[in-house]
């Protein structure tokens, strides 16, 4: 009786034991069941637009870039009160721990009203898809990795105006379009770049694309303290008296003759400029630049001279025969001639040869500038050009061009004729222009005088003549004050 006692015992505490067994491998296997992971995304809005440099002036050059602020934003679902964010972007995996995604930027202006707009090109890097345009304006793609949403931000910069907006002082406005998903357009204007695309809203209380605008910081200029004011007006006329005064006293223009000729026209290879500079102030220049320009008669402005074959010879003239006697000769480089320094008194002639082999049938103009930077302190800056030497197209003029005779086209010819000094020392002369163009600018007229028996000249009488059209002679009478028996010049 005893015996199956503990047999029964036996069996009831191996069966308790199997069943707490059982309750005890089903909570361990509830505890390491994987919890339920959310998902993560992208977001991102424009944040500011740069310029760069920040505190431009009008003398600025600029370019313009945009801030985007970047954000990671994990959705688990279920959770209650947790929604995506505006356009939220799945990035996608392309190598070991680097993620990325594409997106795009359109930048409307520079704007200044509804009507003006000075267009912004786009320099910058290669762009993630070929860039076509929205109603006028490039859309660009750019890549946004995991390393620049951790950092917050990316800036994204090369676009610049096509000319410099600053120049004006006006105040302007810029306009940008993100799209955050960064649809690649097929085609200028494609409709589903506002279907496709994902615009996220930003900052600032209104609708439609981020703007900014932008004015130029007034340029400041230094404070002079009145000492230095009034030490450098006492030393003026010391520093006057001794600069240079650079100016063209003739240009003259030849065709060079071709072998190819017929009674019609004329061929030719080259146009050649003949033109004397003259230093007429106190001053010495130790070099100084000359600019060529040209222009066809289809433009309105006038273009450095870059002939492939383009060039000059610098020099002067010298002995009875004169001769020629070559300083200097080059190329011509973005319509830039170096030349060496001119002694106060003292003159240059350039000879320029223009290559006209690959010439258009048409008429051109060509004109000089004497130190083009203004690199060198003159005493006056507006004679340092002469425009308009017109070079007549030889299909269209033919008439023009003779055969081994220089031709002088569209300038001046100052003559001075009936020259009389009569006993009470009244000088009277006429001058007139046999030119083929107006002098509309005085100029100055110096008379000298020689002693009789002398070999010298002095010079008594400077004026200043009105300017003289073509063909009109204009005769005056002065009194000189001569003390010595002379001879006028």
């Amino acid at each position: 009786m005893r015996s199956k006692f503990f047999v029964w015992v036996f069996l009831g505490i191996l069966v308790c034991s199997l069943f707490l067994y059982a309750g005890m491998k089903e909570q361990v296997s509830t505890q390491v069941k994987p919890p339920v992971l959310g998902k993560t995304y992208w977001c991102a809005k424009v944040d500011d637009i740069l310029i760069n440099p920040q505190n431009f002036t009008t003398s600025d050059h600029i370019s313009v870039g945009v801030r985007i602020k970047l954000w990671k934003q994990t959705i688990i679902p279920g959770s209650p009160g947790v929604k995506k964010c505006a356009c939220a972007v799945e990035p996608v995996r392309v190598a070991t721990d680097y993620w990325q995604a594409i997106m795009s930027l359109r930048l409307i202006g520079i704007k200044y009203s509804e009507t003006e707009t000075n267009l912004l090109e786009y320099y910058g890097p290669t762009p993630a898809f070929p860039p076509y345009n929205y109603y006028g304006f490039p859309v660009i793609g750019f890549t946004v990795s995991n390393k620049d949403v951790e950092k917050g931000y990316i800036e994204v910069w090369g676009w610049a105006p096509k000319k410099n907006p600053l120049k004006d002082n006006r105040e302007f406005t810029i306009y940008v379009t993100l799209d955050a998903k960064g649809y690649a357009l097929k085609e200028d204007n494609d409709p589903d770049y506002l279907k496709k695309g994902c615009f996220p809203p930003h900052d600032g209380g209104y609708e439609g694309d981020f703007r900014k605008t932008f004015k130029p910081e007034e340029l400041k200029v230094p404070e002079i303290k009145k000492e230095v004011i009034e030490k450098g007006i006492k030393r003026l006329p010391e520093v006057l008296k001794n600069l240079p005064d650079l100016k063209i006293s003739k240009a003259e223009i030849f065709p060079k003759i071709s072998g190819k000729e017929n009674e019609q026209a004329v061929g030719y290879d080259e146009a050649q400029l003949k033109i004397n500079i003259l230093n007429s102030g106190q001053g010495d220049v130790s070099k100084f630049k000359v600019k060529v320009e040209r222009k066809w008669e289809w433009e309105n402005e006038y273009h450095p001279e870059t002939g492939r074959d383009s060039r000059y010879d610098v020099g002067y003239f010298y002995g009875k025969e004169g001769e020629w006697h070559s300083i200097k000769r080059g190329s011509i480089k973005d319509g830039i001639i170096e030349v060496d320094g001119i002694q106060a008194g003292g003159y240059r002639t350039i000879w320029i040869f223009v290559d006209n082999s690959s010439a258009p049938k048409a008429d051109c103009w060509f004109r000089i500038i004497l130190d083009p930077y203004n690199e060198i302190a003159e005493l006056d800056e507006s004679n340092n050009e002469m425009s308009e030497i017109l070079f007549p197209n030889h299909y269209k003029h033919p008439e023009k061009y003779q055969k081994n005779e220089p031709s002088k086209f569209n300038l001046p010819d100052l003559v001075v004729k009936g020259k009389r000094l009569d006993e009470t020392n009244e000088l009277s002369f006429t001058v007139t222009n046999k030119g083929e163009k107006d002098v509309d600018n005085s100029f100055s007229i110096l008379i000298e005088v020689q002693q009789c028996g002398g070999s010298k000249f002095y010079s008594v009488k400077k004026l200043r003549w009105p300017g003289v059209k073509v063909g009109w002679p204009k005769t005056t009478t002065l009194k000189l004050d001569l003390p010595f028996c002379t001879s006028q010049r």
